[in-house]
């Protein structure tokens, strides 16, 4: 419900006049917070006066809320620093979704396009992921799963787990993405669709390729998730080994579900479009 609220408060501001000057401020803000972090309890901090201290306001709550969040507190340094990059990422990421948004509404001509730079996979699999949160869910359960200590606790477990996490947060954009098209089309925000692998072909043909590569990523996730549960009870004991990735495993089943009712209904609320 956070994440719901934190996203419709970026929805909010940007649509009632803020635009590239607000995100801008929010960068600044971003790097300044996360940066004191490291010195000094940010609870303390008071956000400068803005032209916007609405949303400043909000996200210094939010960022508050997430980093003292008790049941992460007694992770290890590095689950708990890695948790940290992650609540960092995930607001990056909407600030960039948002500039992305803005680019698109202003090239808007006739069927939606969008000259973005880069691949699509490498967008669904940083800020389109990202935005979601998937993989920062699946970092602050992990904080609470080993007080004290690494839960997995070789370089090729944490690599392993958060590979799982990636492929799960792909799921969940594409999902969301195919249910909302047409609030998209609408409100001219970014979507799957609208990346130039896309382009010149038929609705049917774009949701037909879309379809294969979700199968194609959910291949990946269930391999991902058997190899990391089979190197977890060798390396952890099959008890510890299991609970860990079962986590990972309720994840996957709870964003199935997302996607699932998004694929039934959309979910979000349509909005007016203003070019910010």
């Amino acid at each position: 419900m956070l994440q719901y609220e934190l996203d419709d408060m970026f929805d909010v501001t940007l649509r009632d006049g803020g635009g590239p000057a607000v995100l801008g401020i929010i960068r600044k803000f971003l790097d300044d917070i996360f940066d004191a972090a490291e010195q000094r309890d940010i609870r303390m901090m008071k956000p400068s006066d803005t032209a916007y201290p609405t949303i400043i306001r909000g996200l210094h709550q939010y960022i508050c809320f997430a980093l003292y969040y008790l049941p992460v507190q007694k992770a290890s340094g590095y689950d708990l620093d890695h948790y940290r990059r992650q609540v960092r990422a995930c607001i990056v990421a909407m600030v960039q979704q948002s500039e992305d948004n803005n680019r698109y509404a202003e090239e808007m001509a006739g069927y939606p396009r969008i000259g973005l730079p880069g691949l699509f996979l490498k967008w669904v699999r940083t800020v389109g992921g990202d935005h979601i949160a998937v993989t920062l869910f699946a970092s602050s359960f992990m904080c609470t799963l080993s007080p004290g200590k690494d839960v997995f606790p070789t370089a090729e477990l944490k690599y392993m787990a958060q590979d799982c996490a990636t492929h799960i947060s792909v799921l969940g954009r594409i999902g969301n993405d195919r249910g909302s098209r047409a609030r998209d089309v609408k409100e001219r925000n970014v979507n799957t669709v609208h990346f130039p692998e896309f382009l010149g072909k038929s609705e049917g043909e774009v949701l037909g390729e879309i379809e294969r590569i979700e199968e194609y990523e959910r291949e990946l996730k269930d391999v991902s998730l058997r190899k990391l549960r089979v190197r977890a009870r060798e390396v952890m004991g099959e008890h510890k080994g299991d609970v860990c990735v079962n986590v990972l495993e309720m994840l996957s089943k709870v964003t199935d579900v997302y996607t699932a009712l998004y694929g039934y209904k959309d979910l979000g609320q349509t909005r007016d479009v203003t070019v910010l």
